[in-house]
């Protein structure tokens, strides 16, 4: 089956700066999350894009709010491709699908709404041993950039993207295996993108401050919750253009949420009621619109699909995504 006639519930809005995590470790729940984002239609809210994890199809459903306005579905392209993100690549404001081969050849599907407009390689394999674990806007273009770690030595590398092509790189040095990618997120609003880490053997959420392929500083975001909780997210809680904090303790599946200031600290924080063990926190983003506080979706085991629309650290309202049944997954399911 060729590539381009071959797609997990995964949440697509706004591809820069929220980002997501490949490197997720689960706790209860499954946290932290890993569903994507992405806007396929380019009306500034959320859609969603589905994986049946039975390997036959791929779904996007075109959203607003917690409706389905409409939706498309393709083949899947098979098991050796893994989806590493929904990113918009080629600025267009519209979110792309990146795919990653087992050989390391990362390819995007351009995409216009519910179709794919195009398919390319993302300039050309690095090796196996170098994964997509997270995308964002590193240098304030409006084209999202790719995140890339070596497995053998945890090493870090940035590609710019323009559209297929890759502008430039930078490589980094591991910060330590206890260190794992959660995302990205705008944690100085400075417009760019900065990497989200959480020390796995200390519990700390952790960020590197980029400046296109350039680290500009570091720091310890907050306080240290503890190894009981995982950094599920990042997302703007409050639109204030600054990136937030979702946790999900690993037990009783209790929910945290940190609204941050962009000098790294708390400003303020609440905490939400577990949905159940069997509630999986899978995104974070706008699907009443950009101008809207960030919203939280998850999956039930049964398939499911539920939106949280947020104020603040406060719930609002909730609605229902409706049951597409338990073969449809939002989040990667693994990959």
């Amino acid at each position: 089956m060729s590539f381009m006639k071959t797609l997990t519930l995964l949440a697509v809005c706004g591809a820069a700066v929220i980002g997501y995590a490949m490197e997720a470790a689960a706790g209860a729940g499954g946290e932290p999350g890993t569903g994507f984002v992405g806007d396929f239609d380019g009306d500034n809210k959320s859609d969603i894009l589905w994986r049946n994890t039975g390997g036959t199809a791929i779904a996007v459903w075109i959203m607003d709010g917690n409706t389905q306005q409409s939706a498309g579905v393709m083949a899947d392209p098979g098991a050796d491709w893994h989806i590493r993100g929904v990113a918009d690549v080629d600025g267009d404001n519209k979110s792309d699908v990146i795919w990653q081969n087992d050989s390391g050849l990362p390819v995007a599907w351009l995409m216009n709404g519910t179709a794919i407009d195009s398919v390319g390689v993302l300039n050309n394999s690095p090796g196996s041993d170098w994964v997509i674990v997270a995308s964002g806007d590193f240098d304030g273009d409006t084209k999202s950039d790719l995140l890339w770690r070596r497995t053998s030595d945890g090493f870090v590398a940035i590609w710019r993207m323009d559209g297929l092509t890759r502008l430039g790189a930078g490589v980094f040095d591991s910060p330590g295996a206890e260190f794992v990618v959660r995302g990205t997120g705008d944690f100085n609003k400075d417009g760019n993108a900065d990497v989200l880490w959480q020390n796995t053997t200390e519990g700390y959420g952790f960020t590197w401050l980029m400046s296109g392929t350039s680290l500009s500083g570091w720091g310890v975001l907050g306080h240290n919750p503890g190894t009981d909780w995982d950094l599920a997210l990042a997302a703007d809680l409050n639109t204030d253009q600054n990136s937030d904090l979702i946790w999900r303790h690993k037990t009783n599946g209790i929910i945290g949420l940190w609204l941050m200031d962009n000098t790294l600290a708390i400003s303020s924080s609440g905490v939400l009621a577990s949905p159940g063990a069997d509630w999986h926190l899978l995104s974070s983003n706008h699907f009443g619109g950009a101008t809207t506080d960030s919203d939280i979706l998850l999956q039930n085991d049964n398939g499911h699909g539920f939106l949280w629309f947020m104020e603040g650290v406060s719930r609002a309202s909730f609605g229902s995504l409706g049951n597409p049944g338990v073969v449809w997954a939002i989040k990667n399911g693994g990959e």
